[in-house]
């Protein structure tokens, strides 16, 4: 499709007409920047990328761009704690509404927080930022009753720190308890998403705005809620009072409901409500939540405490958009006591879905947010991939419970050992509790290749980078990122194969069990997990994790390990930095100093074993170039088995081509993890200029006889952008040529039909597959979607076409079609409810059609 000024103006004028006809302004920006992106793009295919892409990252309420809301930080970590606090008591009544009397938007609070005193001392120093404190009201008092000591508080703000200082007349006794009382009134954010902010829905029901409460406090925006001592390693237990109108809200915290009494100092209709205490956890996982929500529970013989899934009513009771969330986290909690051998430790799990939301989701400790299409799953209307996509996010935020909550970064340098350990658990949690999505191969793409992508690159970082990171607060917030994440998680794995599975899971929940209710850091991890490998013989005497993995951990980057064959049976091995277009200030491309400790795995013909990844030998980090006996290299030798190492390995031409016999004669005898990353390997080394294209495509002759998802998924992310820069000019028959043929043989041998029976990645696949094929034209996907939408068009009261492939079906027809089609397509449009999904699927398809006289009347 060629964009034309014409075809720009019937699309303005459909979107304007759409805006009058769908009251919801998140629909209308999603298919507002979903069309334009087809017409800056050119062509109209990869229908189902385009609406992942924005469904996943607008974020965009009442004409307020949260999307570039950043938490702020303070500059100074707090100084050497003279007390150690052991409980709060905290009670808020935040105003909502315009209520008489009260000013909109305030919190007024109090907390009582017992401390303990390390030392003797007159100071106290906690955290706030934009509070009103009430210095007159700050009491510290024994609770020794015997103690009749009478101190004077001085209170003095410094907001550049973001502390708040108490001065006492006189000194505090070390190993003595006291109570610190402080009145104060925090604000509730109505343009940013941390601390306490308001955001909020459009009712269907009632058409009107739904306010709903919420709070953000994941890194340092506790002390925007009440004066508190804001690291994660400071852990206390809290009790919640909320103060709340209930006659149109209702209100959640971390710990179960206690009881409910009429507020004192509230209006009528108010309400006080007590939650249970929590355990000793940080204040980062504090939330409360107060909206017009209703709840679905999972079933009890699931999970014997309480399950429950928050949402506005049309979607929970409605659409039942909570069932799904609810039975899977019940699963999922269940996996995982059994799994770690620690129960769960708070009263309940609730999950609540928001409307507007910084973070995918977050992981306070009893009370889970989610961002709304990270938690809802609409039976028949959500595709397979938006299941395994909200199936992923609860099983990454449940493992939070313990990894993260129960045990917590010490500090927010160490966050990869929170965030690395949660990635690496959802997907092998997912594996067992819905395994037809397959995502212990899934992974290798979305966790594994995506980290190399951008770790390669200048913006990469340590996982730990101590000089640079400990006491900037002001860069925290640059750590939640695919390093944190993705490489953090393809670490863990790596362990997992120089150590064993065993080891690894023993040696976690030895330090879920050593460090419960306390903060930790990656060295305490690495040594539990050196103990547990010297004790099962599966990691040398000599040999200690934190040796390993500090070559891993400290520097950013991965290594390239270069392979050539250098007689019959010996093999020459080195290994460098890879680099990604980076030059260094003094222009060399490498610090020759940066080496790593590298475990390598090895499968070969003779011995072609996916299973067992423990190494074979060992690159030493002061090793650059390495010789090795004994392998035949007249027959195939895959360095790197089941791509458990992070790294990239390049052969020379002798090698690559034992392995391209195998993958042409039975792809099947390597592993399926193996070649999604041998072709991710080498199209990153095309591109960055190691190897010539010709090798590159040796790889993908094959992939007609690939059904494996993960092959496919590395497959599309590399040839993505080269179909967007050929898909106008005279390169794009032979590009057509070349791949057309073998997406319809993979469609072939998966089947071009969905039947009912299908789910997961199979359907997953097909959909991607489809996509591919009909934006290359191919007749027969172009046929398969002709014939749908006539199916449909015949009888428009029962949609005969998959949910998964809808947009690639309404797309390919309008594409392809003549006048005929594009009329059929607005009458159908012009009849379908302004709430339904098929109504906003076939307005962006209309982006599709090609004829520029097709005008949206």
């Amino acid at each position: 499709m060629k964009s034309n000024s014409v075809y720009v103006v019937s699309l303005i004028q459909g979107l304007i007409k759409f805006l009058n006809s769908v009251s919801i302004m998140k629909m209308f920006s999603l298919l507002f920047c979903n069309t334009f992106f087809v017409l800056t793009q050119g062509n109209p295919p990869l229908q189902i990328e385009l609406l992942r892409v924005f469904l996943s990252h607008l974020q965009t309420i009442d004409g307020v761009d949260y999307g570039i809301e950043k938490t702020t930080f303070a500059k100074t970590r707090l100084p050497a704690t003279n007390v150690i606090p052991t409980n709060y008591i905290i009670f808020w009544t935040p105003i909502i509404d315009n209520l008489a009397e009260f000013e909109q938007f305030s919190i007024p609070g109090t907390v009582t927080i017992t401390v303990t005193a390390v030392t003797n001392t007159h100071f106290i120093t906690l955290n706030s930022l934009h509070l009103d404190i009430v210095e007159n009201t700050i009491e510290v008092k024994p609770l020794d009753k015997s103690d009749s000591t009478v101190y004077k508080v001085t209170g003095k703000s410094e907001p550049s720190n973001e502390f708040y200082l108490l001065e006492l007349n006189e000194a505090l006794s070390e190993g003595k308890e006291y109570s610190i009382f402080i009145e104060f009134t925090s604000y509730i954010a109505t343009t940013k998403l941390n601390g306490i902010y308001l955001t909020g829905y459009l009712d269907p029901e009632t058409n009107e705005f739904s306010n709903v409460l919420t709070t953000q406090f994941q890194a340092s925006a506790a002390r925007q809620a009440f004066p508190c001592f804001d690291e994660p390693w400071v852990k206390a237990t809290f009790k919640i009072y909320v103060g709340y109108d209930r006659q149109r809200y209702i209100a959640l915290s971390n710990g179960q409901e206690v009881r409910e009494t009429p507020h004192p100092t509230m209006p009528s209709g108010w309400s006080l409500k007590e939650f249970n205490e929590t355990v000793k956890m940080s204040t980062y996982l504090i939330a409360i939540v107060i909206a017009n929500y209703k709840y679905v529970e999972a079933p009890a013989d699931i999970f014997p405490k309480p399950v429950r899934i928050y949402g506005p009513s049309h979607l929970i009771n409605g659409q039942k958009g909570g069932d799904y969330a609810a039975t899977k986290a019940a699963e999922f909690l269940a996996y995982f006591e059994k799994y770690y051998e620690i129960e769960y430790k708070m009263d309940k799990m609730d999950s609540v879905a928001i409307p507007a939301f910084w973070f995918g989701a977050m992981e306070n400790w009893g009370l889970n947010i989610y961002r709304e299409n990270n938690l809802m799953y609409f039976n028949q209307l959500s595709t397979e991939a938006e299941r395994e996509s909200t199936t992923l996010v609860l099983a990454h935020e449940l493992c939070h419970q313990w990894f993260g909550n129960l045990v917590t970064a010490e500090f927010w340098d160490q966050i990869w050992v929170n965030e690395g350990l949660a990635t690496y658990f959802e997907y092998i949690a997912v594996a067992e509790v819905v395994p037809e999505f397959h995502t212990l191969t899934l992974r290798q793409h979305k966790v594994f290749q995506v980290a190399m992508a951008f770790d390669a690159s200048e913006a990469s970082h340590p996982l730990i980078n101590y000089a640079e990171r400990k006491h900037k607060y002001d860069k925290l917030m640059e750590v939640f990122d695919r390093i944190t994440y993705r490489k953090g998680a393809s670490l863990i794995r790596m362990m997992e194969g120089f150590l064993t599975l065993r080891t690894l899971k023993n040696g976690l929940k030895n330090f879920l069990k050593k460090k419960s209710y306390e903060g930790a850091n990656q060295n305490e991890l690495f040594q539990i997990l050196t103990e547990e490998g010297h004790q099962d013989g599966t990691l040398p005497l000599n040999r200690t994790v934190k040796e390993v993995m500090d070559t891993w951990s400290l520097q950013s980057g991965f290594p390239l390990v270069s392979v050539t064959k250098s007689s019959k049976s010996r093999i020459h091995v080195t290994q460098e930095r890879f680099v990604k277009d980076v030059k260094y200030s003094n222009g060399s491309i490498l610090d020759p100093h940066d080496l790593w400790t590298i475990p390598v795995a090895v499968a070969t013909a003779d011995n072609p074993d996916f299973d067992d990844l423990t190494p074979d030998f060992w690159i030493e980090k002061d090793v650059r170039f390495k010789s090795i006996e004994g392998y035949d290299t007249t027959k195939w030798i895959l360095f790197n088995a089941d791509a458990a190492g992070y790294y990239r390995v390049l052969y020379d031409d002798t090698l690559l081509n034992l392995l391209l016999d195998q993958l042409n004669n039975d792809p099947t005898v390597i592993s399926v993890v193996s070649r999604s990353q041998l072709i991710d390997d080498y199209f990153t080394f095309w591109v960055h200029k190691f190897i010539q294209v010709e090798d590159t495509l040796q790889l993908t002759k094959y992939l007609g006889h690939e059904t494996e998802a993960v092959v496919w998924t590395t497959v599309f992310s590399h040839l993505r952008p080269i179909l967007n820069k050929v898909s106008d000019t005279l390169t794009f028959n032979a590009f057509r040529s070349y791949l057309a043929p073998k997406l319809i043989q993979a469609l072939t041998l998966i089947g071009f039909e969905q039947l009912p029976h299908h789910n997961g990645t199979n359907v997953i696949l097909r959909s991607e597959l489809l996509d591919w094929a009909c934006s290359l034209q191919h007749a027969r996907c172009l046929t398969y979607a002709s014939k749908l939408f006539s199916e449909w068009h015949a009888s428009p009261g029962m949609n005969p076409i998959p949910v998964d492939i809808r947009s690639v079906v309404y797309c390919a027809a309008l594409a392809n079609g003549d006048a005929d089609t594009f009329a059929a397509a607005l009458t159908m449009y012009k009849s379908l409810s302004t709430s339904g999904i098929d109504k906003s699927l076939l307005f962006v398809a209309f982006g599709c059609a090609n004829d520029a006289n097709f005008i949206i009347p």
